[in-house]
């Protein structure tokens, strides 16, 4: 039973940072500058800074993984479209540079084009068919490098990503292009 030994440890995980996750603060906003690292052309990196985080998202084409967990899988439908595009986000602590996974960030985009924001889901929807940020998490992708995220569906285009963090709050610009 290896898949229950490692779902034990990311249930709990994410049943203890659940309890402080709500905040009734208003945001703190900081935008963010240019890609630090230079996009490849499977995706992008992108950082941008809070007062208190670090925050990386990380594109690129969508990814397929066994079901880590009853419940848990990564995205394959999102707006009635197969999905495309794979929206890691990574946290890092500014003062110690750990990377964190117990504070559960809230995740929007929003099209530049069309103004239309959506958020991903705090957790597995029965559908199956909406983005939810802890998918990457309970599903074990990436097991050596942890982070927030799931897969979904988007246009060609530009995108503002924001992540909120407690009362901080990171908007970043991403660029979505077709490959080939």
């Amino acid at each position: 039973m290896r898949t229950a030994a490692l779902a034990v440890p990311v249930v709990l995980l994410v049943a203890a940072a659940c309890g402080g996750a709500a905040d009734t603060q208003q945001p703190t906003t900081a935008t963010s500058a240019l890609p630090e690292v230079e996009a490849s052309t499977a995706g992008g990196d992108y950082t941008t800074e809070t007062a208190s985080y670090r925050v990386l998202l990380r594109t690129g084409p969508a990814v397929t993984l066994e079901v880590m967990m009853q419940g848990a899988t990564m995205t394959f439908v999102d707006q009635g479209q197969p999905v495309n595009q794979h929206l890691e986000v990574h946290i890092f602590d500014k003062s110690g540079g750990a990377e964190l996974t117990s504070l559960i960030p809230t995740v929007g985009i929003t099209d530049s084009a069309t103004g239309e924001a959506r958020q991903f889901a705090t957790e597995p929807h029965s559908s199956g068919e909406i983005p939810y940020v802890t998918a990457c998490l309970l599903t074990n992708h990436r097991v050596s490098e942890p982070h927030f995220g799931d897969n979904l569906y988007l246009a060609n285009g530009t995108y503002t990503v924001t992540v909120t963090i407690g009362n901080e709050q990171a908007d970043t610009d991403i660029t979505v292009k077709a490959s080939g």
